[in-house]
């Protein structure tokens, strides 16, 4: 998980070299950033991780912008009460609908 500002810069592999032996690995990688210009498929989503990923978005666009910053973090607040209401749970198989997201379990506040 990439959560840089650089919308270059990709991450694949590591390697080691230690007296002519080298060892390492390479992975695939998912860059927060690419999700900048889906807010409102993140903001309409019932996935709590959208959520994370659009707040550490909304962080990134209003670093240096105080009040940018004041009114991206209040609609997040109003976000996540419209979804608060129920206790969400995707921490297991039995929590998740037939597609695998997470379900509201009824009946918890």
């Amino acid at each position: 998980m990439l959560a840089d500002t650089d919308p270059g810069w990709r991450s694949h592999a590591f390697h080691n070299r230690v007296l002519g032996t080298v060892m390492g690995i390479s992975f695939t990688t998912a860059k927060l950033l690419d999700y900048a210009a889906k807010s409102d498929a993140l903001m309409n989503s019932h996935n709590p991780f959208a959520w994370i990923t659009l707040a550490h978005l909304r962080t990134q666009q209003s670093r240096h912008d105080p009040d940018q910053l004041y009114a991206a973090k209040w609609k997040l607040t109003k976000l996540l009460y419209q979804h608060g209401k129920e206790q969400w749970r995707c921490w297991n198989d039995s929590s998740s609908d037939a597609s695998g997201r997470c379900r509201k379990e009824s009946g918890t506040s």
